[in-house]
């Protein structure tokens, strides 16, 4: 979290309302309130993400994916295969009949 001190600024502002400039030089709250607050951002949060990428994807989104994907291959398995014996289109001669 020391490697993204703006990622952990703006968690902390947007999931919890602490300004931390307000809340450690002015002594609104301690430092272990804040550690404890920064320790308990969701996994989505940007800190988070700054330090594991993949992290960006929460639990909600994974499923998802999982979803359409299973959705995918249902689809592709149930699908009907084209015929291989295509009929001539309907107006258009055969070869050979004449």
């Amino acid at each position: 979290m020391a490697a993204h001190p703006d990622e952990l600024r703006a968690d902390l502002q947007e999931v919890y309302g602490v300004d931390i400039d307000r809340a450690l030089y002015l002594g609104e709250h301690s430092v272990a309130h804040v550690a404890a607050l920064a320790v308990q951002l969701p996994s989505t949060a940007r800190v988070c993400v700054a330090e594991n990428p993949d992290a960006a994807w929460g639990m909600t989104d994974v499923l998802l994916a999982h979803l359409i994907n299973l959705t995918t291959a249902i689809n592709h398995k149930t699908r009907r295969a084209p015929s291989r014996r295509a009929s001539a289109p309907s107006g258009c001669a055969r070869r050979g009949a004449g």
